[in-house]
Parts: structure tokens; sequence; C-alpha cells
């Protein structure tokens, strides 16, 4: 491919002028923990109670989606940006945020889904992650721009390289 020639994606229902294929790769990667963090709070917004407890279902539900969330933010979390050890509450049987995704919420004590509190507090630290690295943002149809550390972006790409092959 050629710098001087754009390359246009087919297959999306707006096509894609795509001038610089690595910076459109970090956005598209920005875009896909945007939308994780995004579905968190879609479900949250839904979740029912029957006024003492949520429903089973949902529960599990949100500690999959949460999970889905911390392994959008693996590449970030496992580049040592973070201190896992403030974060993980002593009450769950996970060693880390890792941990918890890999298990997709499941306490492997029980068999059972972390509870919706635990869930929160640990998207609640997700979303700390989230805006403490400058991942706070503005996607726009047809055009996609971001504000963050170009440094950062480049050690997240080298890491998932690495661990990706």
């Amino acid at each position: 491919m050629s710098n001087s020639q754009p390359e246009e994606a087919e297959g999306a229902a707006d096509n894609i002028t795509i001038s610089d294929p690595d910076a459109y790769n970090r956005s598209q990667r920005f875009k896909e923990i945007h939308d994780a963090r995004q579905r968190v709070s879609e479900h949250i917004a839904q979740m029912e109670s029957d006024g003492l407890a949520y429903h089973s279902r949902d529960v599990a539900k949100l500690a999959q989606l949460v999970s889905i969330y911390v392994l959008e933010l693996e590449p970030i979390i496992a580049g040592g940006q973070v201190d896992e050890s403030e974060i993980m509450p002593d009450s769950l049987p996970f060693d880390s945020l890792i941990n918890f995704a890999y298990q997709l919420g499941i306490r492997p004590d029980e068999g059972e889904p972390v509870g919706p509190t635990q869930s929160m507090k640990l998207y609640s630290e997700c979303n700390r992650i989230y805006s403490r690295i400058g991942l706070d943002l503005d996607i726009e149809q047809g055009e996609q721009t971001t504000k963050i550390d170009q440094k950062l972006l480049e050690e997240v790409d080298e890491w998932r390289q690495s661990n990706v092959n």
C-alpha cells in the first residue's frame, strides 16, 4: 500500500477512507473500549429489581459485561499503568481484575456471579482507569478523534502485537 493513496474499507454501512492504517486501528481499538463501557452502562439502566434484589440473569449479565470491559482494558492494565492491588476488594476471590475477567465474573469458590454491588465497584474502577489515562473519546459518525498520549498508543499496540501473535 502506498501512503499517498488512501484505501477504502468495504462492507461497512459507510465507506471509510483510511490514510493511516495504524491510526485507524488505534481509533478502532479505543472505540471498542468505549463500546464495552457503554454496554455496561446501558445494562445497568435497564436492570430490573423485584424491590428486594435484582434478577439473577441481570446480575450474571452485569458481571459478564464488566468482565468484557476489563478485557478491553487489559493491554493498559497489563502494561503496568495501573496498580491492581489498589482496585480489587478483599471480599472478592480474584487476584486481579484480569483474573476476574477471565472467570467472566463467576466466583470460583461458589460458581455464582459476583453480586451487583461488587460488579459496580469494579465497573467504577475501570471507569477511573478509562478516565485517568485519557480514554475519554469524542466519537462522531464518520470521523473518530481521540485525546490520548501518542506514547501510550504505541505501548498498547506493541503489547497487543507481542501477546496476540
